[in-house]
């Protein structure tokens, strides 16, 4: 995967501290990041599957927002909080329009290949390799891939009711 690269953060915690809190750190290409936005109002419909978040307006489109969190092991914790009021959408290009649902974008930046180690764990095919940043590892995956596995998750529960 080439860079540069958004860095986002899931979990409880600010993730200032990297052992205070409960966070990781995953990063996408930019070249598949349309934007970056502040978590605006969503309106959540009963019928969604529980992965969708929500679902937004921009402009004349309708964002369907995935929530990455369960599918990559993390829990961010109740919506109640009020650090939940500070989430940002990173949109992805694509139609139709997506939107991942993060506690925060950390940084975009440049990481040369040679410092990106591949995954250590095969089984999670949407995992492309790992690098540091800041004291921390950063997971670093394909967006389409985990949105296959959120396809794939959501079939297998409609099979189990």
């Amino acid at each position: 995967m080439q860079g540069p690269f958004v860095i986002f953060r899931l979990g409880h915690g600010t993730g200032e501290a990297v052992s205070s809190d409960q966070t990781h750190d995953f990063a996408l290409a930019t070249a598949v990041v349309r934007e970056c936005v502040a978590l605006p109002l969503m309106r959540r419909p009963p019928d969604l599957p529980p992965a969708i978040a929500g679902l937004f307006a921009l402009g004349h489109e309708t964002i369907t927002v995935v929530d990455p969190a369960p599918l990559l092991g993390c829990d961010t914790g109740p919506a109640q909080t009020a650090e939940a009021l500070y989430r940002a959408v990173i949109l992805l290009h694509g139609h139709p329009p997506v939107g991942l649902l993060v506690t925060r974008v950390v940084d975009v930046l440049r990481v040369p290949g040679a410092l990106i180690r591949p995954p250590e764990d095969a089984a999670a095919g949407w995992v492309r390799g790992r690098f540091d940043h800041d004291g921390r590892t950063v997971t670093l995956f394909d967006p389409g891939d985990l949105l296959d596995a959120q396809a794939l998750e959501q079939a297998a529960a409609r099979d189990r009711v």
